[in-house]
């Protein structure tokens, strides 16, 4: 319970011991705690019965009379604080309140009961029956708020599923870790234990340094101050491909290839609209941007005044001395969001300086949202009319890697899906056509004796099978995957797994099941003594 709601001291030392601070606690504990209350108020009831036999009419035992006053002093004190967090709550919960009350009301009832004098099953009956309609109002009444019935939007999956063909997907939360089993479609995302030390130690090496390592979701950082997964992805794109991840999975609308400076990745106080009018400029210079690769297009920040802005806006970006020219129709713009500023062809980045001249020609003004620039701010802005304080506006970049960015394949409300352009193969042997049936099948035709390289996770006890060669053991290649030996000419070869020790687990289950229809037989069944009390036979 400690570690369910985080108690200074009892939490901290139970989460330090090691592994056990990696468990949800706050998921999946409640129901041990609420089966343990279950059986403590069973044994209760009995209690009453018994009590109640021996002196019925009587007021209850001080024994149980003091462990009522406590149980209800303590449930008190917890509506207290719940009630108190309640007032602070920025939008209080309808559901929250009346479970506060219907808890109050509980503990009364209950503490009236163990004074009231009724025979002790009379008492006992009453009681259950008190907490079985508190149970059914808590767990039943607060679904009937839960929505009668939702969209299931799978289109992105079933694209996925249409053309990933034996290659990976990378999902940055529309997918969830582990859901490409259900769905068939095979990502590198996990979020589950035990976990294979191999793969846990590649992701943190190669694809993610800022990863938890139990779950590698595409959210969750192991540190705040740490690399985000957007820079995690774009710095180490290669490696994703190497493990052959062809698609890479965001929110609707996301793009994980649009980079944007640490400063402006929070909100910002004091935004303040500088309109551009009709044959205004603005000019936006960014020193020593440091981008990680050539840029595809810049966004900024503007405003549309709802939509009313109209005409074209001309975009000049320059990276350094090379620039690149775009016309942007303000009718298509959307009200305080970033403004794509797609380019023809990528830039490299930048050594000195970006800047991005705006020209606006249209009636109606468009806004650019500024915020005041801090002291070391290494943005200037000139607007035309503008004669404040120095300000600056928010902007991203479109990367590109290396000049051959990621491509938007698919979009829909769930989901976009940007395609790699060099994932590896799944299956590949130098010297060799081959022709993959499955992921444990291909039919191989080589030149010359060779190598089959295959991208699946190398574990003990995975063997292959080669027409016209021994069965042989599949050895690693490299930290993760595996690889055989291929004779020349045309094979056909097929995969198969099975775990280490399988023939002592097959021996232990038999065994197990001889020991249960053993049970069942009358000679193994166990007796027990008939005990009897002042309650009757037991």
């Amino acid at each position: 319970m400690a570690a369910i709601y985080g108690l200074p001291v009892i939490g901290r030392l139970i989460t330090s011991i090691p592994a056990v601070g990696n468990a949800a606690f706050f998921r999946y504990l409640p129901p041990s705690a609420e089966f343990s209350a279950a059986i403590l108020a069973g044994l209760a009831c009995q209690d009453m019965i018994q009590s109640g036999a021996q002196a019925i009419g009587r007021r209850p035992a001080r024994t149980l009379l003091a462990g009522v006053l406590l149980a209800s002093a303590t449930a008190a004190a917890g509506l207290l604080i719940a009630a108190r967090y309640y007032t602070e709550m920025p939008h209080p919960s309808h559901w929250f309140r009346n479970a506060l009350c219907v808890a109050a009301l509980t503990v009364l009832l209950l503490l009236l009961l163990s004074v009231a004098r009724l025979p002790g099953r009379r008492r006992a009956l009453a009681a259950g029956a008190v907490v079985a309609v508190e149970a059914v109002l808590m767990f039943v009444v607060p679904t009937t708020s839960n929505p009668p019935k939702g969209i299931l939007i799978e289109d992105g999956v079933r694209f996925l599923q249409a053309h990933l063909g034996l290659q990976r997907f990378f999902s940055m939360g529309p997918v969830a870790p582990n859901y490409g089993a259900y769905y068939g479609i095979a990502g590198i995302n996990h979020d589950d234990l035990p976990l294979p030390r191999s793969w846990v130690d590649y992701v943190a090496a190669h694809l993610d340094a800022n990863v938890h390592h139990v779950a590698f979701d595409g959210k969750q950082r192991n540190s705040a101050d740490g690399p985000s997964v957007e820079e995690n992805l774009r710095a180490n794109l290669a490696e994703y491909e190497k493990v052959g991840v062809r698609y890479v999975v965001t929110a609707a609308a996301g793009n994980p290839f649009r980079w944007t400076p640490r400063e402006f990745r929070v909100d910002r106080p004091g935004g303040l609209p500088i309109p551009l009018s009709d044959g205004g400029t603005a000019v936006i210079g960014w020193n020593r941007p440091d981008l990680p690769q050539p840029i595809d297009g810049v966004g900024v920040l503007i405003g549309t005044y709802g939509g009313k802005s109209d005409g074209v806006l001309r975009a000049s970006i320059c990276a350094d001395d090379m620039c690149a020219d775009q016309v942007l129709d303000l009718a298509q713009a959307t009200d305080n969001q970033f403004l794509p500023i797609k380019l023809d062809h990528p830039l490299p980045p930048p050594k000195d300086r970006l800047t991005v001249t705006l020209r606006k020609t249209g009636a109606y003004p468009v806004a650019l949202w500024s915020f005041p620039s801090s002291s070391d701010s290494r943005m200037t802005l000139a607007v035309d009319g503008y004669t404040g304080p120095p300000h600056e506006v928010k902007i991203n970049i479109d990367l590109a890697a290396d000049g051959r960015g990621p491509s938007r394949v698919y979009d829909d409300r769930a989901m976009t899906i940007f395609e790699l352009p060099d994932p590896a193969p799944y299956f590949s042997a130098e010297g060799c056509q081959l022709q993959a049936e499955a992921r444990d099948r291909l039919v191989a035709d080589c030149a010359a004796a060779s190598i089959l390289k295959r991208q699946e996770l190398f574990l003990p006890g995975w063997t292959a099978d080669v027409v016209g060669m021994p069965q042989q053991e599949v050895q690693p290649d490299g930290p993760l995957f595996q690889r055989i030996s291929l004779p020349a000419g045309r094979s056909e070869v097929r995969f198969n797994y099975s775990p280490p020790y399988m023939p002592a687990g097959y021996a232990l289950f038999l065994l197990g099941i001889g020991v249960l229809l053993w049970s069942l037989h009358p000679a193994g069944r166990p007796s027990f003594p008939l005990e009897t009390g002042d309650s009757g036979p037991r």
